[in-house]
């Protein structure tokens, strides 16, 4: 292009594929046609502007507005859409939906797309096993999934459900039937249940949750060999599932299921005293006994993850 001082052209750069040649012109006459792409480049801001406009956010700091009210949200919506795949381009076939993952995924996105969170929510329960355990893995491409056996997986859908009802108060959506991965059906408040009683029924030698394959941190999966191991982590998850449950249930007059986690909660109140080090809560019980995450171990003294929970969990006293 040749431009004269002042001057402006415009010019648009066209990428498609035709199922026949023959087709190619039609397309083209679209794809090059200014109006079409200007009225096409409207649409998505003005649909990127429906987005943000749930939550905006106004600070004296312009760079803590710019991060909360448009990259936050761009990277939370991103993320629900992408999940951990490993490629923009393959979707669903090599590297699919993590269970764990996309469950907290639709937290950060709730408020502005509830509908499609509930509809993520479901496609992900579905892969729920009837003895409350989850599979790991959803391949979108194919439908399958894969995996399982880890710690933690079927309790994230706790939080994702209950901040779905608080968001939209859509309390039918807790006797939808949805059915299991392997065998029969349960309504979601069924698949939250199994899911609690899944981690109490798999406790070790100090009535803690086993380890068993991984607990969400994987880098620490080697500790679940042997198959006694204990997580503090999946504890305090479990706990705080199980207060969120019992607040809606009491919310909701649900007296059956309300006394069911209110029970649940106790005995987590009851254990959760011996996984306090002194200073702070221990990250596990190894296999053979000993704890990870204590004052009497130069190397591996404290974990993040067992205290942030704690709190969450609400059973610690403020001391």
């Amino acid at each position: 292009l040749s431009l004269a001082d002042g001057e402006e052209k415009r010019f648009i750069i066209s990428v498609g594929a035709a199922h026949k040649r023959d087709e190619i012109d039609s397309i083209l006459k679209t794809a090059l046609d200014f109006d079409i792409a200007d009225d096409g480049f409207n649409k998505i801001k003005e649909r990127w502007e429906n987005h943000l406009q749930f939550c905006q956010v106004k600070t004296p700091d312009e760079d803590m507005n710019k991060m909360l009210n448009i990259w936050h949200a761009y990277q939370c919506f991103t993320t629900f859409n992408w999940s951990r795949f490993i490629s923009y381009y393959e979707r669903g076939l090599d590297r699919g939906w993590g269970y764990r993952d996309s469950m907290q995924d639709v937290l950060g996105v709730m408020h502005a797309i509830p509908s499609m969170a509930r509809e993520r929510i479901e496609t992900l329960l579905k892969i729920q096993c009837s003895d409350g355990n989850a599979k790991n893995v959803y391949f979108p491409g194919t439908g399958e999934a894969a995996g399982g056996g880890r710690s933690d997986d079927h309790l994230w859908s706790v939080y994702s459900v209950c901040a779905y009802i608080k968001e939209t108060g859509d309390y039918e959506f807790l006797d939808k039937k949805i059915p299991y991965y392997d065998e029969g059906e349960g309504t979601v408040k069924e698949h939250l249940i199994k899911g609690l009683e899944f981690t109490r029924n798999n406790t070790g030698e100090h009535n803690i949750p086993k380890f068993l394959k991984s607990d969400w941190n994987d880098s620490i999966s080697a500790i679940g060999k042997g198959g006694k191991s204990e997580s503090a982590f999946v504890f305090f998850q479990a706990a705080k599932a199980a207060k969120d449950l019992k607040e809606l249930f009491e919310h909701i007059s649900d007296n059956e299921n309300y006394e069911w986690t209110s029970e649940y909660y106790e005995w987590c109140r009851k254990e959760y005293p011996q996984l306090w080090d002194g200073k702070w809560f221990i990250r596990a019980y190894t296999n053979e006994g000993e704890k990870l995450g204590t004052d009497e171990d130069e190397y591996n003294k404290i974990f993040l993850n067992p205290q942030s929970w704690a709190v969450l969990s609400g059973l610690p006293s403020e001391e």
